[in-house]
């Protein structure tokens, strides 16, 4: 009777051990995989510490569980995107899988050296080498890499001081799977509070985008009021390549600059019949003599998905394109990129 009950003390204890030290290095891991420690975040260590806990923790259940649980609370409680941490938590727990795995074929593969046994030599062999390839496959594809990292914080920092001088400050930064970027974090003394901007030269820069949106929103308000056309169905481009924007930029100084896109839902029947609907909906366009813009783009497509535009540039008269590849390319690239 007393020997079962050590036995069972002694179990509660490994298991109280075990759980100890899960969390430690799951904690840990999790930390280091916080989009705001950076560089440290495209490191494999989500393999590397699994593989140190494994030294302590014998139960790999309780491995898995917490490495794959653990960054996906913190990240989480942290207020980043559910997605990207949905990810990050599925590629740490395999990961630590994986890094179990390679820390038991190893000890196998010792064994088996020692003992003479060729055929589980080659196995632990050939789960050393593929396991390691996949754990750095997940590594690199979720994770990035420390060196392409440091390039493209340097470059994204370069890119900040060029363009908003000394109002901005650069932060960490880290590989968004989603995007597949490595952004940099920068932020604005005292605008605006509460929100995070992220930069990766050159496809994006989320302090501009937002300044954007803002002067789009009141620049569509502007063509409704003009036109009577719902703003709903207006998409607006301006070129800021050349432009700094703050929030507290007016949208009526860029009047002449802003190109506007109207979608018309309803099919068209050839060239014809989409000049008959262009000439109708010009009618409004025309109406207002003070109306400024840069140009103005209508489109439509046939039953069979063909599009038909009509560009109207300020001050010269419309044209109209039809299976113009280029033009499409430019529409695509103002107005959905």
């Amino acid at each position: 009777m007393n020997l079962k009950k050590e036995i069972k003390q002694s179990d509660s204890g490994k298991l109280t051990k075990d759980l100890l030290w899960s969390g430690i290095f799951s904690y840990i891991c999790a930390i280091c995989l916080l989009p705001s420690s950076g560089i440290v975040s495209t490191l494999p260590v989500p393999f590397l510490l699994a593989v140190a806990c494994y030294f302590f923790c014998k139960t790999r259940w309780l491995i898995y569980i917490f490495f794959g649980t653990m960054p996906l609370l913190l990240n989480s409680l942290y207020g980043f995107p559910f997605e990207n941490t949905l990810i990050v938590a599925v590629s740490s727990l395999i990961s630590a899988y994986l890094g179990v795995l390679v820390k038991r074929a190893v000890l196998t593969l010792r064994y088996a050296k020692k003992k003479g046994d060729s055929e589980r030599h080659s196995k632990s062999v050939a789960v050393v080498c593929v396991a390691g390839i996949v754990a750095a496959f997940v590594w690199l594809f979720v994770f990035g890499n420390p060196v392409s990292a440091v390039i493209k914080s340097v470059q994204n920092h370069n890119y900040t001081v060029v363009r908003y001088a000394d109002t901005v400050n650069t932060s960490y930064t880290y590989y968004d799977v989603i995007r597949k970027q490595y952004l940099t974090k920068i932020s604005f003394k005292g605008e605006p509070a509460g929100k995070d901007f992220y930069v990766s030269y050159p496809e994006t820069d989320g302090y501009n985008e937002y300044c954007l949106q803002l002067i789009s929103a009141d620049a569509a308000d502007y063509f409704e009021r003009k036109t009577a056309i719902a703003a709903g169905d207006i998409k607006c481009y301006l070129d800021t390549e050349y432009t700094v924007l703050s929030p507290q930029s007016d949208y009526r100084e860029y009047l002449k600059d802003f190109e506007y896109l109207i979608e018309i839902s309803s099919e068209v029947t050839g060239l014809r019949g989409f000049r008959i609907v262009f000439e109708n909906l010009n009618e409004y366009l025309s109406l207002p003599d003070n109306f400024e813009y840069k140009s103005i783009t209508i489109s439509a497509k046939d039953a069979v998905g063909n599009s038909y535009y009509a560009h109207l540039s300020y001050g010269n008269r419309v044209r109209y394109y039809y299976a113009d590849e280029n033009f499409m390319s430019e529409i695509d690239t103002k107005f959905y990129k």
